[in-house]
């Protein structure tokens, strides 16, 4: 074979074999082809079925939205034949309760907690629903009850019982409802069914009461009822001051709220969620400009950075941010934190971390805190969210008896340090006995703790970086009413602030005044009402800032200097940490005190939800105390 020949040869075959790759390639794409053409036919099916799916739920929707609208309707009927009632009826008096009436006597738009309003109507016997007589027993207590027959005379008195649930269970305490059926013999009409009001009335004979269409506030139901079996001039002539001084208190409380919510409207910033906090926005130590939040020497380290206007709850989602930016290891964990948290301030870190950073748990906050010693352990950083500090006590066990001895019982060789403990604290106005608890002396009293409450958001930033970071378990309070009370210009860049230092707010040679957290807004009012009284007055108020371990030095220097001694907090009075600091004092600073120490605390109750603007330490009463240890 001639060179020719086999380079032509070799030609032929490179040529089949790039035939065939092509012919391969064409067939691997048509197999692709047919396949993604399979697949999109199958999501074309599925999106048909899931229009199918919808098209059946709007429809099921529209019959929904027709069958409300016919309620609406019905009750709108309603409603215009009960407005065109008369204002008295020789019917008999029927009460029940008003549920979300719309209308001009609504209370301006307020809500139904903030809308305690009674509906009273009259309604004719044979209207009523047919109800099962109870027979009194022994175990329920007994009263009376008036019976009127259809010619309005009033029957003989006949025993009744007021049982659980009844209209007007506890002398007008319950809610108004229907009365109960009762037959009677003796009365006008003998042997026939007659419509008993139950209730705890005197037991003399009235003349016959006449029925009321009204709306009245809960406050004055019993005014009311009480004048329901008098005479019908003296209930008419009642009834009708009563209710023009019931429109006129309504109408001062729509203008209030119309007021309310214009100001909302006109303010930069929003209405506040967690309570409303007196003077935070107007404090001193509220840092509003970049300068004044510079300027503070604590800060050196980002004196020259930028500054962002940041509440409190913001400036600890900053904080986290920072920490989980950071450290690799640290998590985010806790009852919501996913979504954002009640309060907001785990908001957008699980979609910038990741879900496996930032991610809730079940409903333990002693699993919480197992989880997060466990996880520290290891040497990660755990930051872990008691949801309220009122239900930290389930984690009390493995904050006192775990975290705070695992490096002592370990001889050094073991530590937690990676562990900070979140939780909302103290009081915010409507919060009651389960979600208003300042818990800190629980814990200020274990020692291998740190215990630490920031009073802003400048202070709340750095004080929980120097918390996540430091190489013990901290417990990081943060008073919840300043989540969004609070607002000032936060350093944008990553500082902390030392744990265990107290901060001198303001310098004095009278008095030395101590708090922490929300408390030292109410301090800085009573200052200022104090020195009116007082005029020349100078108090030295200090933010402890730590509980555990607190700066000892910096409060009896203090006390050395003013020979005064003032210390206000949100927990009770007795062992509240102000007992500590007061005790402390006085073994340090007993030749140079000038009057004995004042402790201005909440009272030894659990947490009054009514009273509670009377149970915390207000400005009137650390005035009294300022003024008590001035002219002790």
């Amino acid at each position: 074979m001639s060179f020719w020949t086999y380079q032509t040869s070799q030609e032929a075959r490179y040529q089949e074999m790039a035939i065939k790759a092509r012919e391969d390639k064409v067939n691997l794409l048509e197999r692709q082809l047919q396949r993604m053409t399979k697949e999109f036919d199958i999501e074309i099916e599925a999106l048909q079925k899931d229009n199918e799916q919808e098209k059946r739920k709007s429809a099921d929707l529209s019959e929904q939205l027709d069958e409300k609208l016919r309620q609406l309707s019905k009750l709108q009927t309603l409603y215009e034949r009960e407005k065109r009632r008369p204002l008295f009826s020789d019917e008999v008096l029927h009460a029940h309760q008003l549920q979300e009436r719309d209308s001009l006597f609504s209370g301006g738009g307020l809500d139904s907690s903030q809308r305690p309003f009674t509906y009273m109507t009259a309604a004719p016997v044979g209207t009523l629903p047919p109800l099962t007589p109870r027979p009194a027993t022994q175990e329920e207590p007994r009263t009376r009850s008036f019976v009127y027959d259809r010619l309005g005379k009033l029957t003989a008195e006949q025993p009744g019982v007021i049982h659980s649930g009844s209209p007007l269970q506890g002398a007008f305490g319950g809610n108004p409802g229907i009365c109960e059926q009762r037959s009677h013999s003796g009365s006008s009409i003998n042997n026939k069914s007659a419509w008993a009001l139950p209730g705890r009335y005197p037991s003399t004979e009235h003349d016959r009461s006449t029925s009321i269409h009204l709306f009245i506030p809960s406050s004055l139901h019993r005014l009311i009822m009480s004048f329901a079996f008098s005479k019908t001039p003296r209930l008419a002539s009642t009834l009708t001051s009563v209710s023009r001084r019931l429109f006129q208190e309504q109408i001062a409380v729509k203008h209030l709220h119309t007021s309310l919510k214009s100001q909302y409207a006109a303010s930069s910033t929003p209405p506040p969620a967690e309570g409303f906090m007196p003077g935070v926005g107007n404090s001193k130590f509220i840092k509003h400009t970049h300068h004044d939040a510079l300027r503070n020497p604590e800060l050196a380290g980002v004196a020259n950075g930028e500054t962002k206007k940041m509440n409190t709850f913001q400036a600890i989602n900053d904080a986290m941010s920072i920490a989980l930016a950071t450290d690799d290891t640290a998590c985010v964990f806790g009852e919501d934190v996913a979504f954002g948290g009640v309060f907001r301030c785990t908001m957008g870190l699980a979609e910038m971390f990741g879900r496996d950073r930032v991610f809730n748990t079940p409903l333990s906050e002693q699993g919480i805190a197992g989880f997060g010693i466990g996880m520290a352990a290891m040497g990660s950083t755990a930051i872990a969210e008691i949801q309220f500090a009122d239900y930290i006590f389930p984690a009390f066990d493995q904050l006192v008896n775990e975290a705070a001895k695992y490096r002592y019982r370990s001889g050094g060789e073991f530590d937690v340090g990676g562990l900070c403990i979140r939780t909302p604290c103290g009081a915010v106005g409507h919060g009651g006995h389960y979600h208003s608890q300042s818990p800190e002396a629980y814990f200020a009293h274990t020692p291998g703790l740190k215990v630490v409450i920031p009073r802003s958001p400048i202070q709340a930033k750095g004080l929980l970086l120097a918390s996540i970071r430091d190489r013990n378990p901290v417990v990081f309070m943060e008073p919840k009413i300043l989540y969004r009370a609070a607002v000032e210009m936060v350093p944008v860049g990553d500082y902390e602030l030392p744990i265990g230092k107290a901060e001198i707010l303001t310098q004095g040679k009278d008095l030395t005044i101590v708090g922490w957290g929300a408390q030292l807004y109410v301090l800085e009012n009573a200052i200022q009402l104090a020195q009116k009284k007082m005029p020349g007055l100078s108090v030295e108020l200090i933010d402890l800032r730590s509980i555990l371990p607190w700066d000892v030095e910096t409060v009896c220097n203090s006390v050395n200097k003013t020979g005064r001694l003032l210390i206000a907090h949100e927990a009770p009075k007795t062992q509240g940490f102000a007992a500590e600091i007061a005790s402390t004092v006085m073994e340090r600073c007993f030749l140079r005190l000038e009057a004995p120490p004042q402790r201005i605390c909440s009272f030894d109750i659990p947490f009054p939800l009514v009273f509670e603007k009377f149970h915390v330490p207000d400005m009137i009463r650390c005035a009294e105390g300022i003024e008590r240890a001035m002219t002790f």
